[in-house]
């Protein structure tokens, strides 16, 4: 049986869609347009995320239908399928004759989208016989907003709608959604099946469909949308001149995609299995090839002994570790308790040990610091003044405020001058005073600083303020007076 279309049959002979809101009626519309394109013999295959196309297989009371199709997928699958699968059963449903449901309710997300993007280039690919494609819930695997990783599956389904036609694939796209659908994909579709919507922004994503075809037109439709019956539609067939509001019949198959009400529970129906016999061994893998359970199984195996093998060269590298450490630990105990540090950092394996100095920082810890380039022979007499010249003991005189006198001083008698200020001033006007016209890297060395230390810096900073250093061209000095 045949069931009356009330749109024209060239509709579906070219790309469409079908737009409505939940329960406006937009699957069981897609359900009559299969039941017919299979009636007349037209091959046919189903994209189902949802998983209620199986219903084509039986009539309303649950008897098997006229309608012998194999559903790959899902929970009445004649053959289970995995979402590895894509590629292999895109060329199955390209080069044989059978229609088909491929429910992927089963799979995840990223699955679903897995399966269609190896699906949808072999399909493409392989195909050369007229198909009707029908893409349920289409903005899923078509969205406006599209991720990286979803990048190849757009394209995909985009050449599947644009350039599929050459190729014999008629693609039927439903969405309740068409705010969201790829504007790419919704754009080439050549009947549009408007059913009842509400939101303004899917109005708005149909009324922008229409604008291209007929203006004038498309306002009347906008307007009307939001006060459709269940079933009802404005069918726009710009090649055939057709623009009506229509009535689409119940389909005759089960409605396995019925919501349940209150109180009421919906049966489930069971399928009379089909003997897909040379299609279920084509999704097989051949027996001398290896399947990608078994690759897995030897890349985890490959794996698993590598991190044993790494496991073990960690702990005795740790062990080895632990004993030099230990050995490190009497030596910094024996050298810190003469140098008067607890720890010391050492100096890195390939930088040569006679461009660095090691000095005790500001925080007590022994570290290296690099030695200021042609500094060696002036730094090391000058650390001899220094030995020769100890700090004086005893009460020692008050800072003088004249900066002649100051500059006077030379030696111990401008260590003892400076003896009311904090450790690191006095070592600052040491070194300098030590070594005439000097650079930081100098005085840290000889007062005992780090380079980068704030000690060395603010005190440097104190002096020239207070007018006992100067910095030129040349380096930092004694401030010195004309007598």
């Amino acid at each position: 049986m045949n069931t009356a279309l009330p749109i024209p049959e060239k509709a579906l002979a070219d790309c469409g869609a079908i737009l409505g809101r939940r329960g406006a009626g937009k699957s069981a519309t897609g359900r009559v347009l299969l039941e017919h394109e299979l009636d007349v013999g037209h091959r046919c295959c189903v994209i189902d995320p949802k998983g209620d196309w199986y219903g084509i297989r039986a009539t309303k009371d649950g008897k098997p239908s006229r309608f012998e199709i194999p559903v790959f997928g899902g929970a009445h699958a004649d053959q289970p399928i995995d979402d590895t699968m894509g590629a292999t059963l895109g060329e199955i449903v390209a080069t044989r004759k059978t229609s088909c449901v491929i429910d992927l309710s089963g799979f995840s997300v990223a699955g679903m989208r897995r399966f269609m993007t190896a699906f949808a280039e072999a399909l493409f690919f392989h195909n050369r016989a007229p198909l009707t494609l029908f893409v349920d819930e289409a903005d899923q695997l078509a969205p406006q907003r599209v991720a990286a990783e979803q990048a190849k599956l757009l394209h995909n389904m985009e050449m599947l709608i644009r350039q599929g036609r050459q190729r014999g694939i008629f693609m039927w796209m439903l969405t309740q959604r068409p705010a969201v659908i790829n504007k790419n994909l919704l754009s080439q579709a050549e009947t549009l099946i408007a059913m009842k919507m509400t939101g303004p922004q899917d109005r708005k994503a149909i009324r922008d469909w229409m604008d291209a075809h007929d203006p004038e037109k498309a306002q009347e439709v906008e307007g009307d949308l939001a006060k459709l019956e269940v079933g009802q539609a404005w069918a726009w067939v710009p090649s055939a001149d057709f623009l009506q509001r229509v009535q689409f019949p119940l389909f005759e198959t089960y409605d396995s995609g019925r919501t349940p009400q209150h109180g009421e529970k919906v049966g489930d129906v069971e399928l009379q299995p089909l003997d897909l016999g040379e299609l279920a061994a084509a999704l097989l893998p051949a027996e001398e090839e290896e399947t990608e359970l078994e690759r897995l199984r030897a890349d985890n195996a490959r794996i698993r002994e590598r991190n044993a093998r790494l496991t073990r060269e960690t702990e005795s590298a740790i062990a080895e570790s632990d004993r030099l450490l230990a050995v490190l630990t009497t030596v910094q105990d024996t050298i810190g308790m003469a140098i008067g540090s607890a720890q010391i950092v050492a100096l890195t394996a390939h930088l040569d040990p006679a461009d660095f100095v090691m000095l005790i920082d500001a925080d007590d810890v022994v570290r290296p610091f690099p030695r200021a380039p042609g500094a060696g022979r002036r730094v090391a007499a000058a650390r001899g003044r220094m030995r020769a010249a100890p700090w004086p003991s005893g009460p020692e005189p008050a800072l003088p405020a004249d900066p002649a006198a100051i500059a006077a001083l030379m030696d111990a008698k401008l260590i003892a001058a400076i003896a009311g200020d904090v450790p690191a001033v006095r070592r600052i006007v040491a070194a300098v005073a030590l070594t005439g016209t000097t650079t930081v890297h100098q005085i840290a060395e000889l007062a005992g600083l780090s380079p980068t230390s704030s000690h060395l810096g603010s005190g440097i900073k104190r002096l020239v303020e207070r007018g006992l250093l100067e910095i030129s061209a040349d380096g930092i000095s004694l401030v010195r007076t004309s007598s």
